[in-house]
């Protein structure tokens, strides 16, 4: 008789094709159970279901069933589907080890739950802040397209003064996708300008929000030229002193991005952090 081996819960079982379907079905009805209820205890109501194409297909048929403990449900389909599937006999023999068992780690992989499991998209989270000395604070969300294609335009650049040109561009448009979730947009250069607005910035709340932006931004590889460095004050005739976001290229050349500059959504003022020191930056 012809022999086949079966993998089947950690046992190699040996037998013809007939015996060794049965035994998976039965392993693979027992352990399905079992797993089902354990899934069915530990799943919340409120999850969220994984879905192909927005149709409500369960992404992962064969791993969650409708109802826990389900006949037929749970794991056993993947089980019975790998039993059914990847006879063992030339990966496990003797002769046939090495090189003949990556087809059986194929088939594993094909029949793993894991093979049909869709990334969760990656959610952008800044906690904003505004009307002068971050008084107020209030959560948004970048939806990942819009971001990702901030983030695709400053990989492209070829040295650190393209990046710092685009930088100041996206930072703008970061700012624009927050007041569509929050009262920023009445924001103006300055701080007369928006006097007693609600959602206006002063160089505290802008020096805050450029930083969460800027690392926002490098915790996503979008930053080659240009790593982030906690924001910078200068102190102009013991009087009045002045905020702003700061970054460092590769030679240690520090540099402000300051969004204070200008009204709200125009890309941000890039400045040597000497020249910002000694008080240059736009007359608002």
């Amino acid at each position: 008789m012809k022999q086949r081996f079966f993998f089947q819960t950690g046992y190699i079982l040996r037998s013809d094709r007939a015996l060794g379907r049965a035994l998976g079905r039965a392993l693979g009805r027992a352990l399905g159970r079992a797993l089902g209820r354990a899934l069915g205890r530990a799943r919340s109501p409120s999850a969220p279901h994984v879905t192909h194409g927005g149709f409500g297909e369960p992404a992962l048929p064969f791993l969650l069933s409708p109802q826990r403990g389900e006949r037929g449900g749970g794991f056993s389909k993947f089980w019975r589907s790998f039993a059914l599937n990847c006879p063992l006999s030339p990966a496990l023999s003797h002769k046939g080890r090495g090189r003949k068992a990556l087809p059986l780690l194929l088939c594993a992989l094909l029949f793993s739950p894991l093979a049909h499991a869709e990334p969760a998209a990656e959610v952008a989270n800044v906690n904003l802040c505004f009307n002068y000395g971050c008084v107020t604070r209030q959560p948004v969300t970048f939806d990942t397209p819009r971001l990702q294609a901030l983030i695709q335009d400053l990989r492209h650049t070829q040295n650190a003064a393209e990046e710092r040109a685009r930088l100041a561009v996206v930072i703008g448009r970061l700012y624009a996708l927050a007041a569509e979730q929050s009262p920023i947009g009445n924001d103006k250069a300055g701080n007369f300008a928006d006097d007693g607005v609600y959602g206006r910035m002063d160089c505290i709340d802008h020096s805050t929000n450029t930083t969460a932006f800027l690392r926002l931004l490098d915790e996503r590889g979008a930053l080659r030229w240009h790593k982030v460095l906690p924001p910078a004050r200068r102190l102009r005739f013991w009087l009045s002193q002045h905020f702003s976001a700061l970054i460092e290229t590769q030679e240690s050349a520090k540099y402000v991005v300051d969004s204070w500059f200008v009204d709200h959504g125009e890309p941000a003022i890039i400045l040597p952090l000497d020249d910002w020191e000694k008080g240059e930056g736009p007359d608002v």
